[in-house]
């Protein structure tokens, strides 16, 4: 079992805030230094809010920082370890994870993610897990986390898929990579696809429609052979549509300028169309 080894380092893991002290008191357990010495490696960052602002924690409020096995591009990353920690202050915070480096395995693919809590109530959390130790990542990850506003109401399917999708976009690198173009009329179409065992994951387009008909860029991302979440960035907006595993539309957002909006059936619909034909072409190539 892969997550077998960082269990055995569960005891090790540690959280040290800015304004911590290092000095283990007379008798008491290793302290983070101490155990970092002894297993050799530590990711290690700073979590903040997403905005960078300074953030007064209350008392009582719990740190976790999890890390994560996203090896499996079918499934949500698997839990390898989560260690609450009660927080010493406000954010800005360091923390520092220990791990040892003959436990890691090359070819998977780990994430860090973080979250506040308070009675159970979530302060803060992370809007996307970022990548750490294989795959092109390093030891260092800054954890910017926005502020929970559903608290303890369960996540829905349209944060799910957001999270997914971000999951996904870390797992890339491992997966198989395919080229290619296509011109239709004026447009020209230029993409590469991401594939695993389980078929395309991701089509990734950069559209041009002539010569004054602008570009834009597309992002299918596809869950069991099927059209999961689409996105179009064009002229400072970008559009997100997302399904469920029965097709229908659980996301349907417009940003621009940091505000956001509805966007309309008849652009789910084209979106969806385009998904569609994405997924045919790239198949056809495995």
């Amino acid at each position: 079992m892969r997550n077998a080894p960082f269990l055995a380092l569960l005891a090790a893991l540690s959280l040290t805030a800015c304004n911590r002290s290092s000095e283990p008191a007379p008798g008491a357990n290793p302290t983070a230094a101490s155990v970092t010495n002894e297993v050799d490696g530590a990711i290690t960052g700073t979590l903040t809010t997403a905005d960078g602002a300074p953030a007064t924690l209350p008392e009582g409020a719990v740190v976790t920082v999890r890390l994560l096995d996203g090896t499996r591009s079918d499934a949500p990353p698997a839990e390898v370890l989560a260690v609450p920690v009660a927080s010493t202050g406000s954010l800005p915070m360091t923390y520092s994870l220990p791990y040892d480096r003959k436990t890691v395995e090359k070819m998977a693919t780990y994430l860090v993610d973080a979250n506040v809590t308070l009675n159970g109530q979530l302060l803060f959390l992370t809007q996307a897990r970022l990548p750490v130790l294989t795959q092109g990542a390093g030891k260092t990850a800054d954890i910017p986390m926005i502020q929970g506003l559903a608290l303890t109401a369960p996540a829905t399917e349209a944060d799910d898929a957001k999270r997914l999708y971000a999951d996904l976009q870390a797992q890339l690198g491992a997966m198989k990579r395919l080229v290619g173009d296509r011109i239709v009329g004026e447009t020209t179409i230029g993409w590469d696809a991401f594939a695993d065992t389980t078929g395309v994951r991701m089509v990734r387009e950069n559209v041009v429609y002539g010569e004054a008909g602008g570009k834009a860029t597309f992002q299918f991302a596809y869950r069991d052979g099927k059209p999961w979440v689409a996105i179009k960035e064009q002229g400072g907006s970008k559009t997100t549509i997302a399904w469920d595993k029965f097709g229908n539309v659980v996301l349907r957002e417009v940003e621009r300028s940091g505000n956001i909006s509805e966007a309309s059936e008849a652009v789910a619909a084209e979106l969806k169309r385009g998904s569609d034909a994405a997924l045919v072409i790239v198949a056809a190539k495995l």
